[in-house]
This record gives C-alpha cells, sequence and structure tokens, in this order.
C-alpha cells in the first residue's frame, strides 16, 4: 500500500519462519567471552549460529578486535559499530529539543536497558557530573513509588536533575511533572566505514530485488 521496498526487521535472527534476504548480526567482545546460552548465560543460541549471519555489525572493539570476531565467527564481511552521544534535553522542552550544555550541575542518571553502565559511561565521557546512578532491568515500567524513590535517592545524593535515555524517557512522561528537572541524552549509532557499508548493503539489495523480480507483479 505504501510502495515500501525493504522490509527492516529488529531482532529476528532467530526467527527462521521468516524469509529474510540480509542478516546483519550485532555482536561484542562480550560475547565471545561467554558463550553460554540461556538460561546459565545471556545469548540465545550458540556461537556457531553466527556463520549464517551476511554481516557483523562489531560494537565496543577496536578494528583488531572487530578482526579477530569475524575470523573466529566464519562471516565474511563485517563492519563496526560506534556510539556518539548527541545533546542533552529537557523533558519540559520534548517538543522542541532544545540542546542543553554541558554544566556543573550533578545528575543522577537511571536507565532500564540492556547494559546500562554503557549509558552511565557515555554521559561521563561527556562532561556531566553524575551524583549517582539506578539501574532497572531492561524495558522495565515505572511505579509513582519507584518514581518517589528515585527522586528522593537523587536528593540525598546531591543531585538537581535526573538524566536519562530516550528510551526510558517515553517511560517517565505518564509522571509529568516530576519533583526534579527531568533530561534524556540521545545516543547515536554509526556503521563504520559508514561508505564501504552503504555499498555493500546497496548491492546486496540489488541482488535481492533482481532475484526476486519474477515473482513480483
Amino acid at each position: 500500500h505504501f510502495g515500501a521496498t525493504v522490509h527492516l526487521l529488529d531482532d529476528g535472527f532467530q526467527h527462521l519462519p521468516l524469509a529474510r534476504g540480509t542478516d546483519l548480526l550485532i555482536v561484542t567482545p562480550e560475547d565471545l567471552a561467554d558463550s553460554r546460552t540461556l538460561p546459565c548465560g545471556r545469548l540465545r543460541e550458540s556461537l556457531e549460529a553466527a556463520s549464517a549471519a551476511h554481516a557483523l555489525l562489531v560494537a565496543d572493539a577496536s578494528d583488531d578486535e572487530a578482526s579477530r570476531i569475524g575470523s573466529q565467527l566464519g562471516v565474511p564481511h563485517l563492519f563496526r559499530l560506534a556510539r556518539e552521544a548527541g545533546a542533552a534535553c529537557r523533558l519540559d522542552d520534548f517538543d522542541r529539543r532544545v540542546p542543553v550544555a554541558v554544566g556543573k550541575v550533578p545528575v543522577h542518571a537511571v536507565a532500564a536497558i540492556a547494559r546500562p553502565e554503557r549509558f552511565f559511561e557515555d554521559l561521563r565521557a561527556s562532561g556531566w557530573p553524575v551524583a549517582g546512578t539506578t539501574a532497572y532491568p531492561d524495558h522495565h515500567r515505572f511505579t509513582s513509588r519507584e518514581i518517589a524513590d528515585l527522586v528522593a535517592t537523587a536528593r540525598r545524593g546531591g543531585a538537581a536533575a535526573l538524566m536519562t535515555t530516550e528510551k526510558d524517557l517515553m517511560r517517565l512522561q505518564p509522571f509529568r511533572p516530576l519533583p526534579l528537572p527531568v533530561m534524556w541524552l540521545p545516543l547515536r549509532i554509526r556503521v563504520e566505514p559508514a561508505d564501504a557499508f552503504a555499498r555493500w548493503l546497496c548491492d546486496r539489495l540489488a541482488d535481492e530485488r533482481a532475484a526476486c523480480s519474477g515473482d513480483v507483479s
């Protein structure tokens, strides 16, 4: 109906019934350090399954680490993921997204994402004085009691504002207005080298389109 020619699916590597054209698999050195699968480890399936991917997107790794991971997993094409923190914004200015300059205001960082310590590290690396941190399980939905406890903890630690992620900001909005100012830090992810990745992906999509052109009216 909308004339789409590409469907982009997140978190679908184990969805075997789906007819997929290109599999991009995100991996980190941590995945290889502990190769146990659920429920004993964090992986959904064994590392041997990674060879089914068409390319790896290696996060939190140097060029040498990325090459080693690609060789170990048997995937010929690999690229690196680089994280870059953007300028913080205030929840009160959500619609306008007015950037807030890094200052001396101490913040209490709160995150309910996978590996929240990365968010805390990004905050500190951006220059924000982090008075304290609170981490919740991924996809956690806050309660009024938790918000009250969070604000109390932040105030005891000397924080003048809460700082959270874009993802968690959506779950904090129903509790507006909060007793403390709330800011959020956008995170940008880019694939490197960008030009090489764009060429590789476009070539694959062109090949897939040509292969299925006989099946599409």
